[in-house]
């Protein structure tokens, strides 16, 4: 009776240990797209930016997507230029579906509702980071 009591008494030791293992791998995932983002805005090589891209697991890749396009819009026109090439490339090499897009674009027009009033150029910059993904606002 005590070995069961023990057993349950562990079971959310388990549960908290996997829960912040997995925790700290999504902390560690969002830091390498964060470092992704910079080298691509650092040298603007777009293929080697879809060589890296391509190395993160699928289930990463909304997150890529909104990150690149949060920076976008918080920037200038060229940097929204700078990422649209990007995701006309993953659109194109079909390294991304439509509904990665989709996810990826939730967060951004969150951000959007946040940013917008100060940024009011956000919204035509969202507007052409979601054409350059083959999407329109309808689709978000």
């Amino acid at each position: 009776d005590s070995l069961i009591k023990d057993q349950r008494e562990l079971q959310p030791l388990a549960q908290s240990s996997a829960q912040k293992y997995a925790s700290i791998s999504e902390e560690s995932e969002i830091r390498k797209l964060n470092n992704l983002m910079e080298e691509y805005f650092s040298i603007l090589n777009v293929e080697e930016a879809i060589i890296s891209f391509k190395e993160f697991k699928s289930e990463h890749h909304a997150k890529a997507i909104e990150l690149f396009a949060n920076k976008a819009i918080e920037s200038n026109q060229k940097d929204v230029d700078d990422v649209m090439k990007l995701f006309k490339n993953i659109a194109s090499s079909k390294i991304c579906n439509n509904n990665t897009f989709k996810n990826g674009f939730e967060g951004t027009i969150s951000f959007l509702m946040d940013i917008g009033v100060d940024k009011p150029l956000a919204y035509s910059f969202t507007g052409q980071l979601l054409f350059s993904a083959e999407l329109d606002f309808q689709d978000i």
